[in-house]
């Protein structure tokens, strides 16, 4: 389950990456939901934003390369809080996200939107990407439509399988009644 982050205690002096870590965290407006958890995609601790009213639309905004991750986005962002509901994630690697071992790419990206979406939204998104963002948010869009042609592959085959059980049984039934009469 995600949990929402409580007031962390300031970095150690001697601690660049604590501090970086501080620096992030600040420009992130206060009234903002910030989320940790560990994710199956890259196996790694995901961090991600939301804001916005949850009866809203959702944007699902997408960074591109960068260490800072979705602070790139932040004046996009808060133009858009108030009209959508708004989830920005740091990608694997950047922002406040863990550095996993293992490779990135835009389609292990996409998975990883994908499992997001399904965990947070519960409705359809809009998926807003920017530069290599951009890349991930067209691989996700390529496992929605995968997933929906799969979906509609399987209905369809039971369909198939359940009008041919249905064709049988009638030649079933309609020997049977020539052969009692």
């Amino acid at each position: 389950s995600s949990r929402g982050l409580a007031p962390q205690q300031p970095p150690a002096p001697d601690d660049p990456s604590a501090q970086r870590r501080a620096l992030l965290e600040a420009v992130i407006p206060a009234d903002w939901q910030r989320f940790r958890q560990r994710e199956p995609v890259f196996d790694s601790e995901l961090f991600w934003v939301e804001a916005g009213p949850r009866d809203a639309p959702t944007v699902l905004m997408v960074h591109g390369l960068g260490s800072d991750g979705l602070r790139s986005l932040l004046p996009s962002l808060q133009a858009l809080v108030g009209r959508y509901r708004i989830i920005a994630p740091d990608l694997p690697g950047f922002g406040l996200s863990e550095q996993p071992r293992g490779h990135y790419s835009p389609t292990r990206y996409a998975r990883l939107l994908h499992w997001l979406v399904k965990q947070r939204a519960g409705k359809a998104v809009v998926v807003v990407g920017h530069s290599m963002g951009g890349a991930v948010a067209l691989r996700f869009a390529g496992i929605l439509i995968f997933h929906a042609e799969m979906t509609a592959a399987r209905l369809f085959a039971r369909e198939r399988i359940a009008a041919h059980e249905l064709t049988e049984f009638d030649e079933i039934r309609h020997a049977a009644s020539f052969s009692s009469a």
